[in-house]
């Protein structure tokens, strides 16, 4: 796919066109389908945050109805008409029609048979992955947080087209940019609810691999980042994925970048990637970039195109129960880490290490007595709830998905004497779900499909560990890859409250009520922002562990719109800690097994 440039900024004061959902949506009801449903963003006020829409529908019948998704790709509803004002439509010949609003998110307008444009404002001004901004300096819009759909009518194709774009700025979007009408075009409304947008005066670069082309979008500062290191990074990851894959579905994807101050987090879309990481964090570790990358690119495969069939049609409407997200996500995040160790961007020792945190954060959790990696998956739509987050309460499906890929892939192989692996079942269900437009059933398909690789049964590996809440054997598993865990238990020092994590930013929970961190002001639903003046790490807890109890520190935390500082001395706590290692003495089959793990490799 190929996007314009700044030589191009004035065909987009016009109409862009977007592409039809596909299989998903072959059930939907269709309108007129000569004329696509035309739409037009403005962005003419940028210091007030409001993007200006209009929507045009032709061959509108009698009447029409149009709603306002309530959330979309990130599990959960967040309510997006919340943020509109003014929703009016008017006929052909731009005369005013009645609107009666029938819920929080949807409307109906009684036409008079011709040709509707709908008009409304939505304000957007955050700073993220996940929803939309518009300021002087740049607009980022995952667009079905802008744009209403059609009801019945999200099967059809669709145009869209931005006006009043401050001349320096450029357009980047995954959408595909047709020369001869000089709009972006695509099918449906799905495809263009999947296709986030960054316009702004941003630093661009093309990396090539293989048959397709990748576009790197960078809006930040370019004194925090080195250009080259990021294109080297990418390379790897993409190359490997790749041809770990077998090839890829496009012949262009793009990474959208947001290096900002305090933000953190990435989205998967079909064929790009939105990911903002902290300016801090990519200049004092420019490897940082690495683990989310890989990441949000390996969902292209694993969520966008092997997907559950929980998960299709989409609905844009309610929550939307899975059971398979430990799946989707969770070993997505296995397969960044094996990306990373197998790419050498890290080393086996940093690989171990990792794991052992993944363990750590499992087993720090009481609720994986009684929350399944299944029951994870379904509660996800309650993460937006603070006290969901408590240990007692919840489990991460992300975090218990990645240890039960690592176990897949070493059962697969002690199985099959490391001739399969789970790279060939990924491979597998992508040929046989994503390549035939099907998708799996969320209980059986992926133990099947492990069956079908490891040509034994794993039906008591996932009665008793996806879907059931049995401790993961991780000695026996990690023994058949010639490596040993040891288990450290220590006082340790800790912050006086645990914080949980959401949409890349840091929360405070479970506070102690006679900790030095509560005794200077810390309170549960404080957000975290700095910690001595630097950007917080990933696991805040791990990291806090390397220093004393006692030690004097400064938090920086945000309550409202207001920041506060608290200094405090650590407090101290009892801490497991796991520690991952290769057996001094191991079988031939198990060295084997070990390196095929971190190198990818399988037996002929």
């Amino acid at each position: 796919m190929r996007m314009p440039g700044k030589n191009h900024i004035a065909v987009l004061l016009g109409w862009l066109c977007l592409p039809l959902a596909g299989v998903a949506l072959a059930s939907q009801p269709s309108g007129g389908q000569g004329s696509p449903i035309e739409y037009r963003i403005s962005l003419r006020e940028p210091d007030k945050h409001f993007f200006h829409v209009e929507m045009r529908v032709a061959e509108a019948g009698p009447e029409l109805t149009v709603q306002m998704p309530a959330w979309n790709a990130l599990y959960r509803v967040r309510d997006f008409a919340q943020y509109i004002v003014a929703l009016r439509a008017t006929d052909s010949a731009a005369q005013p029609l009645p609107v009666r609003k029938l819920d929080k998110q949807t409307w109906r307008v009684i036409t008079s048979g011709t040709s509707v444009t709908v008009r409304y404002d939505i304000y957007w001004d955050q700073p993220d992955a996940y929803s939309s901004q518009l300021n002087s300096r740049h607009a980022f819009l995952n667009l079905a947080s802008v744009l209403c759909y059609v009801v019945g009518r999200k099967g059809e194709p669709a145009t869209l087209g931005f006006a009043d774009v401050p001349e320096s700025w450029r357009i980047a979007t995954a959408l595909r940019w047709d020369d001869s009408t000089k709009r972006y075009v695509a099918p449906n409304y799905d495809e263009l609810a999947d296709a986030p947008v960054e316009i702004g005066d941003f630093e661009e670069t093309v990396v090539l691999v293989g048959s397709a082309r990748y576009r790197i979008v960078i809006d930040g500062d370019p004194a925090v980042y080195r250009l080259d290191q990021i294109k080297t990074t990418i390379e790897r990851i993409v190359a490997y994925q790749t041809k770990l894959m077998g090839g890829v579905p496009f012949a262009e994807y793009l990474f959208l970048y947001h290096f900002l101050p305090e933000s953190g987090g990435g989205m998967e879309h079909k064929n790009s990637t939105a990911i903002f990481l902290r300016a801090d964090d990519i200049k004092n570790d420019p490897g940082s970039l690495a683990p989310v990358t890989a990441h949000e690119f390996f969902h292209l495969w694993n969520v966008k195109r092997i997907r559950p069939q929980s998960l299709e049609p989409v609905d844009y409407t309610q929550e939307q129960y899975s059971r398979a997200l430990w799946f989707a996500e969770g070993v997505t995040s296995t397969y960044a880490d094996l990306t990373l160790v197998r790419t050498g961007l890290y080393s086996r020792e940093r690989f171990y290490s990792e794991l052992a945190r993944q363990m750590e954060v499992l087993q720090s959790r009481p609720a994986r007595a009684w929350r399944s990696a299944e029951e994870a998956s379904l509660d996800a739509w309650l993460e937006k709830y603070p006290h969901y987050a408590r240990p007692e309460f919840s489990i991460s499906y992300y975090n218990k998905g990645e240890l039960l890929g690592i176990l897949l892939d070493l059962g697969i192989r002690r199985a099959t004497g490391n001739r399969r692996s789970l790279d060939d079942l990924m491979r597998q269900l992508y040929q046989h779900y994503a390549i035939q437009s099907k998708f799996y059933d969320d209980q059986r398909d992926i133990e099947t499909a492990c069956e079908a690789i490891g040509g034994t049964s794993f039906r008591e590996f996932f009665a008793r560990y996806v879907a059931g809440t049995d401790e993961l054997p991780y000695g026996t598993y990690l023994g058949y890859a010639g490596l040993a865990l040891r288990l450290e238990k220590r006082e340790a020092a800790w912050l006086g409250f645990d914080t949980y994590r959401r949409g890349g930013k840091h929360y405070v929970t479970d506070i102690t009520a006679d900790s030095p961190a509560a005794q200077a002001g810390v309170q549960a639903g404080d957000e975290l922002i700095a910690l001595d003046e630097k950007s917080l790490p990933r696991d805040i807890a791990r990291a806090v562990r390397s220093r004393r109890p006692g030690e004097r520190v400064r938090l920086r935390v945000k309550r409202g719109d207001t920041e506060h500082t608290c200094r405090f001395r650590l407090a101290i706590r009892s801490v497991e800690e796991f520690e991952v290692f290769e057996k001094p003495v191991a079988s031939l089959l198990e060295q084997r097994i070990r390196e095929g793990l971190l190198k990818g490799i399988t037996e002929p």
